[in-house]
């Protein structure tokens, strides 16, 4: 018998995005307001945008190809922090060392 579970937060902020396979797997949007609570699928274009990518990023058709991508990818905030604080420095200094 399969288990689903459901990971609601409460202190604004997102939770971990996932491949469409596996535990855990669908993403969720929980609207609770004024009473009501209001539950739908997360889309590729919403997990694309919640990893920085640009509205003109083409994603694949499929929804599941679209959530599994981004399930599978790193955030470009992060890829964009790692090359700016640690890749360029590295490289500007072995090209400074090999002149």
């Amino acid at each position: 018998m399969k288990v689903q579970r459901l990971e609601i937060r409460f202190d604004g902020l997102a939770g971990c995005l996932r491949t469409p396979a596996g535990g855990s797997s669908r993403q969720f949007v929980v609207v609770c307001q004024n009473g009501q609570t209001r539950v739908r699928r997360l889309t590729g274009r919403e997990a694309a945008r919640l990893m920085g990518l640009p509205d003109s990023y083409a994603l694949p058709t499929s929804e599941v190809a679209a959530l599994k991508l981004m399930g599978d990818a790193v955030a470009v905030p992060v890829v964009r922090a790692l090359a700016d604080q640690i890749l360029r420095p590295l490289l500007e200094g072995a090209v400074r060392t090999a002149a």
